[in-house]
Formats: C-alpha cells, sequence, structure tokens
C-alpha cells in the first residue's frame, strides 16, 4: 500500500506541476507535458518519466527479477541519479 500511495502523491504531484508550467507559460508546448488526446476534457495524458522514484521503485516490483526489460528500466533510473 506505501508504494502505491507514493506513487499516486508522485504523480498528483508531478500533473500539479506540469498543469502550472503550461498555464504559467514556462513550458509553451503542452506536449512536452502531456500527450496529445482526442477528447480532452475531462483527461489528460501527462507523460511520466521512467527513472524517477517511486515510478521506477513500481516498475521494478511489478517487473520483478526475471525480465528481458529489468536491465532496462534499471539503466533509466540510474541516468536520473538513482542507487
Amino acid at each position: 500500500a506505501d508504494l502505491a500511495d507514493d506513487l499516486k502523491s508522485y504523480l498528483v504531484d508531478l500533473r500539479a506541476r506540469a498543469t502550472a508550467s503550461v498555464e504559467s507559460g514556462e513550458i509553451d508546448n503542452t506536449q512536452m507535458r502531456f500527450a496529445d488526446v482526442l477528447l480532452n476534457q475531462n483527461r489528460c495524458d501527462l507523460k511520466v518519466p521512467l527513472g524517477p522514484d517511486p515510478v521506477n521503485r513500481v516498475l521494478r516490483h511489478l517487473l520483478g527479477e526475471s525480465t528481458v526489460v529489468r536491465p532496462i528500466i534499471e539503466e533509466v533510473y540510474e541516468s536520473y541519479g538513482g542507487a
């Protein structure tokens, strides 16, 4: 439950920061933070980086130890300065 709560908090904060960046004009191209969706009245497709914790921690948990993708996920995490 802690992992899910950490991820939810991270994503809520990420969405708020992305929205603020777009609304303030800091980012003029919304597609840098949000995918272009056809019906965006009640939703958004937030682009979530795979490297930062807790996103990477959740991916490692879901993928388990024996997967072809895991080394790639670990490399992405390390490129973000992870441990």
